[in-house]
């Protein structure tokens, strides 16, 4: 399931979307997706990596208008991502299986 979230984040950043439209899908996958995998934290890391590349774009027309709407995004999924339905707890517990067993 966590492929499919993070291939949706993917086809509607890339796409162009607008970012109001995105946040309408994105936010809600970006409240599951937790209880789900530690990859949770794919979503806001790839919209954050559309927020600095419309801020690099070359050619921009109005400089730091583009990427302002993707920088509200991951706001918006950062803070969605606290309010999943198992809680805090569930991002705590997602991220410590992500440490590494010490070789014996």
């Amino acid at each position: 399931l966590c492929y499919v979230f993070a291939a949706l984040f993917l086809r509607m950043l890339a796409s162009g979307t607008p970012a109001r439209r995105a946040a309408l899908v994105l936010i809600p996958v970006q409240i599951v997706w937790p209880t789900c995998s530690a990859t949770f934290l794919l979503g806001p890391l790839l919209a954050g990596l559309f927020a600095i590349e419309a801020w690099l774009a070359p050619g921009r027309e109005a400089p730091g208008a583009a990427w302002k709407p993707l920088a509200g995004l991951v706001a918006a999924l950062v803070l969605s991502t606290l309010a999943n339905l198992a809680g805090p707890t569930c991002q705590k517990a997602q991220i410590g299986s992500l440490r590494v067993a010490p070789e014996a």
